[in-house]
């Protein structure tokens, strides 16, 4: 039998970029929150590291864009996508199809715009940032609201029935992954950001429609 270990008014399944974004939002509002992370630190595999403008809109209405930057953020400006080189006919290659295209911010200015915040109207920069950098920074300033708790080694087992002394109260079983013992959480909010493969999306049986691209990206480091 769990023990009811843990209350809160949203708690939060995953700590990647979404979750750790909603929580810093919830506790600025002032309302307390707590996260929860199956693995034991922030995922440090090579994920996203461009985040379009509306992204870095939402990052500069929180308050935290100076903390973007000096924890390695910085914006540029025009995008090409492409597919794989191509012969030119001539025992060379060419750049492959054009399969979508990221336009020039007009006027930007690398020496001065690439640290600056994003503009309106319109700003066509791209946030250049490694998705566990990111993640440090979002952990960071959610924790410095003093509403925020972030918890790592916890997985999201079950989704429970309404509590019994208040049935609109959320109930979910989690795991400890050291001790490997259930926990009941109680909050009043339960928000699923655990990725494309979410266990909690699975558990309350909503479907994720969409298509797989047949192209294949390769996510890795580089050092230059």
């Amino acid at each position: 039998m769990a023990a009811t270990s843990r209350s809160s008014e949203v708690l939060i399944v995953g700590a990647g970029p979404v979750g750790l974004f909603a929580a810093l939002r919830l506790g600025q509002a002032g309302i307390k929150t707590t996260v929860i992370e199956k693995e034991a630190e922030i995922s440090q595999l090579p994920r996203a590291c461009m985040y379009y403008p509306q992204v870095q809109f939402a990052l500069q209405d929180a308050g935290i864009w100076n903390d973007i930057v000096e924890g390695g953020g910085f914006r540029t400006t025009g995008l090409d996508i492409r597919l794989p080189p191509v012969s030119d006919d001539q025992g060379g290659k060419r750049p492959g199809e054009l399969v979508a295209n990221f336009p020039r911010e007009p006027n930007f200015d690398p020496k001065v715009d690439a640290y600056g915040p994003p503009v309106q109207p319109p700003s066509m920069s791209m946030l250049n940032m490694p998705q566990p950098l990111l993640g440090k920074v979002l952990l960071e300033k959610a924790i410095e609201t003093s509403n925020v708790e972030v918890l790592f080694g916890k997985e999201l087992v079950s989704i429970l029935d309404g509590s019994k002394q208040d049935s609109a109260k959320v109930r979910v079983l989690v795991r400890d992954g050291i001790t490997v013992a259930d926990e009941e959480y109680q909050s009043s909010f339960l928000v699923g950001a655990d990725g494309g493969r979410s266990k909690t999306r699975s558990l309350l049986d909503i479907p994720f429609p969409g298509h797989t691209w047949p192209e294949k990206l390769i996510a890795t480091r580089m050092l230059c």
